[in-house]
Protein backbone atom coordinates (compact mmCIF):
# COMPACT_ATOMS: atom_id res chain seq x y z
CA UNK A 1 0.00 0.00 0.00
CA UNK A 2 2.86 2.35 0.88
CA UNK A 3 4.45 1.67 -2.48
CA UNK A 4 1.17 2.42 -4.27
CA UNK A 5 0.81 5.69 -2.38
CA UNK A 6 4.39 6.66 -3.18
CA UNK A 7 3.78 5.87 -6.84
CA UNK A 8 0.58 7.96 -6.78
CA UNK A 9 2.39 10.87 -5.09
CA UNK A 10 5.20 10.63 -7.65
CA UNK A 11 2.68 10.56 -10.53
CA UNK A 12 0.80 13.56 -9.13
CA UNK A 13 4.07 15.46 -8.71
CA UNK A 14 5.06 14.72 -12.28
CA UNK A 15 1.60 15.76 -13.51
CA UNK A 16 1.74 18.99 -11.51
CA UNK A 17 5.19 19.75 -12.91
CA UNK A 18 3.98 19.04 -16.45
CA UNK A 19 0.93 21.26 -15.94
CA UNK A 20 3.18 24.02 -14.60
CA UNK A 21 5.47 23.74 -17.59
CA UNK A 22 2.44 23.68 -19.93
CA UNK A 23 1.07 26.81 -18.29
CA UNK A 24 4.40 28.58 -18.68
CA UNK A 25 4.56 27.51 -22.35
CA UNK A 26 1.04 28.85 -22.97
CA UNK A 27 1.98 32.13 -21.30
CA UNK A 28 5.10 32.35 -23.46
CA UNK A 29 3.07 31.66 -26.63
CA UNK A 30 0.42 34.24 -25.67
CA UNK A 31 3.17 36.76 -24.94
CA UNK A 32 4.79 36.14 -28.31
CA UNK A 33 1.39 36.43 -30.08
CA UNK A 34 0.75 39.73 -28.28
CA UNK A 35 4.15 41.05 -29.26
CA UNK A 36 3.60 39.96 -32.85
CA UNK A 37 0.17 41.66 -32.97
CA UNK A 38 1.63 44.86 -31.55
CA UNK A 39 4.44 44.73 -34.10
CA UNK A 40 1.99 44.20 -36.98
CA UNK A 41 -0.22 47.00 -35.68
CA UNK A 42 2.71 49.37 -35.50
CA UNK A 43 3.94 48.48 -38.97
CA UNK A 44 0.60 48.13 -40.82
CA UNK A 45 -2.35 49.66 -38.99
CA UNK A 46 -0.48 52.66 -37.61
CA UNK A 47 0.85 53.91 -40.96
CA UNK A 48 -2.56 53.30 -42.55
CA UNK A 49 -4.22 55.45 -39.92
CA UNK A 50 -1.56 58.12 -40.38
CA UNK A 51 -2.09 58.12 -44.14
CA UNK A 52 -5.86 58.29 -43.70
CA UNK A 53 -5.48 61.22 -41.30
CA UNK A 54 -3.16 63.04 -43.71
CA UNK A 55 -5.49 62.41 -46.68
CA UNK A 56 -8.51 63.61 -44.72
CA UNK A 57 -6.68 66.76 -43.68
CA UNK A 58 -5.65 67.40 -47.31
CA UNK A 59 -9.23 66.89 -48.52
CA UNK A 60 -10.54 69.33 -45.94
CA UNK A 61 -7.94 71.92 -46.90
CA UNK A 62 -8.72 71.48 -50.61
CA UNK A 63 -12.43 71.95 -49.88
CA UNK A 64 -11.72 75.10 -47.89
CA UNK A 65 -9.56 76.48 -50.71
CA UNK A 66 -12.20 75.57 -53.32
CA UNK A 67 -15.03 77.23 -51.39
CA UNK A 68 -12.90 80.30 -50.71
CA UNK A 69 -12.13 80.61 -54.43
CA UNK A 70 -15.83 80.20 -55.25
CA UNK A 71 -16.77 82.99 -52.87
CA UNK A 72 -14.08 85.21 -54.35
CA UNK A 73 -15.49 84.64 -57.85
CA UNK A 74 -19.03 85.42 -56.68
CA UNK A 75 -17.87 88.58 -54.92
CA UNK A 76 -15.83 89.70 -57.95
CA UNK A 77 -18.81 89.15 -60.24
CA UNK A 78 -21.09 91.19 -57.99
CA UNK A 79 -18.63 94.04 -57.67
CA UNK A 80 -17.96 94.16 -61.40
CA UNK A 81 -21.69 94.15 -62.12
CA UNK A 82 -22.25 97.04 -59.73
CA UNK A 83 -19.37 98.96 -61.29
CA UNK A 84 -20.82 98.44 -64.77
CA UNK A 85 -24.16 99.93 -63.72
CA UNK A 86 -22.54 102.79 -61.80
CA UNK A 87 -20.52 103.67 -64.89
CA UNK A 88 -23.67 103.55 -66.99
CA UNK A 89 -25.51 105.81 -64.54
CA UNK A 90 -22.56 108.20 -64.52
CA UNK A 91 -22.89 108.49 -68.29
CA UNK A 92 -26.68 108.93 -67.99
CA UNK A 93 -27.27 110.82 -64.71
CA UNK A 94 -30.89 111.62 -65.60
CA UNK A 95 -31.84 108.07 -66.53
CA UNK A 96 -33.99 105.72 -64.50
CA UNK A 97 -33.22 105.58 -60.75
CA UNK A 98 -30.96 102.95 -59.32
CA UNK A 99 -32.60 99.80 -57.88
CA UNK A 100 -33.45 99.72 -54.18
CA UNK A 101 -30.62 98.58 -51.95
CA UNK A 102 -32.61 95.56 -50.82
CA UNK A 103 -32.84 94.14 -54.36
CA UNK A 104 -30.58 91.32 -55.44
CA UNK A 105 -27.25 92.64 -56.73
CA UNK A 106 -27.69 90.51 -59.85
CA UNK A 107 -30.22 93.10 -61.03
CA UNK A 108 -27.31 95.45 -61.62
CA UNK A 109 -25.82 93.07 -64.14
CA UNK A 110 -29.21 92.30 -65.68
CA UNK A 111 -30.08 95.93 -66.28
CA UNK A 112 -26.70 96.64 -67.80
CA UNK A 113 -26.86 93.68 -70.19
CA UNK A 114 -30.48 92.70 -70.88
CA UNK A 115 -31.21 95.25 -73.61
CA UNK A 116 -27.82 94.70 -75.23
CA UNK A 117 -28.29 90.94 -75.39
CA UNK A 118 -31.83 91.03 -76.76
CA UNK A 119 -31.10 93.68 -79.36
CA UNK A 120 -27.57 92.63 -80.22
CA UNK A 121 -27.10 91.47 -83.80
CA UNK A 122 -25.01 88.32 -84.30
CA UNK A 123 -22.59 90.13 -86.60
CA UNK A 124 -21.71 92.44 -83.71
CA UNK A 125 -20.29 89.58 -81.62
CA UNK A 126 -16.68 90.72 -81.26
CA UNK A 127 -15.11 87.86 -79.31
CA UNK A 128 -13.44 90.28 -76.88
CA UNK A 129 -12.64 89.19 -73.34
CA UNK A 130 -14.42 92.04 -71.52
CA UNK A 131 -17.68 91.87 -73.49
CA UNK A 132 -17.77 88.08 -73.24
CA UNK A 133 -17.27 88.21 -69.48
CA UNK A 134 -20.06 90.76 -68.99
CA UNK A 135 -22.46 88.68 -71.06
CA UNK A 136 -21.60 85.58 -69.03
CA UNK A 137 -22.09 87.52 -65.78
CA UNK A 138 -25.59 88.42 -66.95
CA UNK A 139 -26.54 84.75 -66.77
CA UNK A 140 -24.66 84.20 -63.47
CA UNK A 141 -22.38 81.68 -65.16
CA UNK A 142 -19.29 82.22 -63.00
CA UNK A 143 -21.22 81.56 -59.80
CA UNK A 144 -22.19 78.07 -60.98
CA UNK A 145 -18.94 76.82 -62.44
CA UNK A 146 -16.84 74.12 -60.78
CA UNK A 147 -13.68 75.76 -62.13
CA UNK A 148 -13.60 78.14 -59.17
CA UNK A 149 -9.83 78.03 -58.71
CA UNK A 150 -9.41 80.17 -61.87
CA UNK A 151 -10.37 83.85 -62.09
CA UNK A 152 -13.20 84.74 -64.53
CA UNK A 153 -10.86 86.86 -66.64
CA UNK A 154 -8.48 83.92 -67.07
CA UNK A 155 -11.31 81.52 -67.93
CA UNK A 156 -12.57 83.86 -70.65
CA UNK A 157 -9.10 84.79 -71.91
CA UNK A 158 -8.21 81.11 -72.32
CA UNK A 159 -11.51 79.28 -72.87
CA UNK A 160 -10.88 75.54 -72.55
CA UNK A 161 -13.35 72.93 -73.76
CA UNK A 162 -14.30 72.13 -70.16
CA UNK A 163 -15.10 75.79 -69.51
CA UNK A 164 -17.14 76.04 -72.73
CA UNK A 165 -19.03 72.86 -71.90
CA UNK A 166 -19.91 74.09 -68.40
CA UNK A 167 -21.07 77.44 -69.82
CA UNK A 168 -23.36 75.58 -72.22
CA UNK A 169 -24.77 73.55 -69.32
CA UNK A 170 -25.48 76.68 -67.25
CA UNK A 171 -27.15 78.46 -70.17
CA UNK A 172 -29.25 75.39 -70.92
CA UNK A 173 -30.31 75.20 -67.26
CA UNK A 174 -31.19 78.91 -67.15
CA UNK A 175 -32.96 79.28 -70.50
CA UNK A 176 -33.69 75.82 -71.88
CA UNK A 177 -31.52 76.64 -74.89
CA UNK A 178 -30.09 74.76 -76.74
CA UNK A 179 -31.83 71.86 -74.98
CA UNK A 180 -30.49 69.06 -72.79
CA UNK A 181 -26.68 68.99 -72.73
CA UNK A 182 -25.06 65.53 -72.56
CA UNK A 183 -22.32 64.62 -70.12
CA UNK A 184 -18.77 65.64 -70.94
CA UNK A 185 -17.58 63.47 -73.88
CA UNK A 186 -14.34 61.55 -73.38
CA UNK A 187 -13.04 61.26 -76.92
CA UNK A 188 -11.79 64.18 -78.98
CA UNK A 189 -13.99 63.27 -81.97
CA UNK A 190 -17.05 63.19 -79.71
CA UNK A 191 -16.23 66.65 -78.35
CA UNK A 192 -15.79 68.06 -81.85
CA UNK A 193 -19.06 66.51 -83.03
CA UNK A 194 -20.89 67.87 -79.96
CA UNK A 195 -19.67 71.42 -80.65
CA UNK A 196 -20.35 71.34 -84.37
CA UNK A 197 -23.87 70.00 -83.82
CA UNK A 198 -24.46 72.90 -81.44
CA UNK A 199 -23.02 75.32 -84.02
CA UNK A 200 -25.57 74.08 -86.58
CA UNK A 201 -28.32 74.77 -84.04
CA UNK A 202 -26.93 78.27 -83.47
CA UNK A 203 -26.73 79.10 -87.16
CA UNK A 204 -30.34 78.01 -87.56
CA UNK A 205 -31.53 80.07 -84.59
CA UNK A 206 -29.70 83.25 -85.60
CA UNK A 207 -29.85 82.83 -89.35
CA UNK A 208 -26.06 82.83 -89.68
CA UNK A 209 -24.25 82.19 -92.93
CA UNK A 210 -20.63 82.05 -94.04
CA UNK A 211 -19.17 82.27 -90.54
CA UNK A 212 -16.23 79.95 -90.02
CA UNK A 213 -16.26 77.69 -86.99
CA UNK A 214 -14.20 74.61 -86.16
CA UNK A 215 -15.06 72.51 -83.14
CA UNK A 216 -11.51 71.19 -83.09
CA UNK A 217 -10.21 74.70 -82.38
CA UNK A 218 -12.31 74.84 -79.21
CA UNK A 219 -11.18 71.38 -78.10
CA UNK A 220 -7.53 72.31 -78.64
CA UNK A 221 -7.99 75.81 -77.13
CA UNK A 222 -6.96 77.51 -80.36
CA UNK A 223 -8.46 80.59 -82.07
CA UNK A 224 -9.68 81.80 -78.69
CA UNK A 225 -11.32 84.88 -80.14
CA UNK A 226 -13.55 82.64 -82.26
CA UNK A 227 -14.35 80.52 -79.21
CA UNK A 228 -15.41 83.66 -77.31
CA UNK A 229 -17.49 84.75 -80.32
CA UNK A 230 -19.11 81.30 -80.27
CA UNK A 231 -20.02 81.82 -76.61
CA UNK A 232 -21.38 85.30 -77.34
CA UNK A 233 -23.56 83.96 -80.14
CA UNK A 234 -24.81 81.23 -77.81
CA UNK A 235 -25.75 83.85 -75.21
CA UNK A 236 -27.46 86.05 -77.82
CA UNK A 237 -29.46 83.08 -79.12
CA UNK A 238 -30.40 82.04 -75.58
CA UNK A 239 -31.55 85.58 -74.72
CA UNK A 240 -33.68 85.75 -77.85
CA UNK A 241 -35.19 82.33 -77.25
CA UNK A 242 -35.92 83.12 -73.60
Amino acid sequence: LEEALDAARTGIAHLARDLHYDKQERQRIFSEIGALAADIGGKVVGPSLDRARIELKAQIMNKVVEETARLEVVLASRIQGMMAVLQKEARHPHGEPAPEAAEDEQLFVDRACETTLRECRPENADGEVRSTKLMLMHFGVFERLTLTATAPEDLVARPTFRFVQQVIQVISSETGYPGKVPDLPDLKDEKVRFLEDLWLRLTSTLGLQDIEFKGEDVVRCMNRGRTRRFLQLLLIAAAKER
